[in-house]
């Protein structure tokens, strides 16, 4: 038995609550980054020295990223499961948005290009895109037939609430204290939503299914002996019955013609 079997084995099906916090904090957080950052338009042409062409094209490339990776995330999320995509797209868009707050912030005589943060935004935009699929499957499985709508439009809330929050704190983050700190601040937003994910977020079987899975084994090993115990006695049946019809064939007068 591996460590998330044992782990999840003791929780019920209160858990599925958590299960939701994760999604509504995934998609806030990473709400907060596409729907925040657009509104710092103003100041992010000013510090970077770009036009309206080059504004469009930056802040494009956000959605951009959203939109090619949705597919394939979501055959991953499939493939390898909701809890090992979200860490995975949690962790990887609070390393890109880590590495914009180091390397693509204008500072003192640099300002980057506009091919690196359009780049920097594209790749937010890629490992982002897998919230959306991965935190939807895991509500679906860990919610009944009867509670999905609810859930699911709880799970929705956090996308206007975190582009809410973006919109009002970013533009005055970037204001006071330039755009690494926007970048910093959004970076742990989705490091400390991944950090949920990996405490909190497991498959449905793992958490409920561990005496139900004992019952299963228990039941087949079951079946197996009963199968089993009826093959050996036909064989134990059967076995003097050709004896005696051997004999009998033995004894008739017809034998001998």
């Amino acid at each position: 038995m591996n460590g998330n079997f044992a782990r999840g084995a003791v929780r019920g099906r209160n858990h599925r609550w958590k299960v939701l916090g994760v999604g509504f904090a995934a998609n806030a957080s990473f709400a907060a980054a596409f729907s925040g950052i657009p509104t710092t338009a103003v100041l992010l042409r000013g510090a970077y020295g770009i036009g309206n062409g080059g504004l469009g094209l930056v802040l494009g490339m956000l959605g951009l990223g959203i939109a090619l990776s949705e597919l394939p995330w979501g055959m991953l999320t499939d493939r390898w499961g909701d809890r090992r995509v979200l860490l995975l797209g949690l962790g990887g868009t609070a390393a890109a948005l880590v590495g914009m707050a180091l390397f693509v912030v204008p500072q003192a005589g640099h300002v980057p290009s506009l091919v690196s943060l359009a780049a920097g935004l594209l790749f937010v935009g890629l490992l982002g895109g897998s919230v959306n699929g991965s935190s939807g499957r895991a509500v679906m499985a860990w919610f009944k037939e009867g509670e999905r709508g609810l859930a699911m439009s709880i799970r929705q809330t956090a996308v206007p609430a975190g582009g809410g929050l973006g919109a009002l704190m970013l533009p005055a983050l970037a204001t006071a204290h330039g755009f690494s700190a926007v970048y910093g601040v959004l970076a742990v937003l989705c490091a400390a939503t991944a950090g949920f994910a990996w405490r909190w977020l497991y498959e449905p079987e793992l958490a409920t299914g561990g005496h139900a899975l004992k019952r299963a084994d228990e039941k087949a090993a079951a079946v197996q002996s009963t199968n089993s115990a009826s093959g050996h006695a036909s064989k134990t049946y059967l076995q003097p019955h050709h004896a005696r019809v051997r004999a009998r064939a033995a004894a008739s007068p017809l034998s001998g013609a």
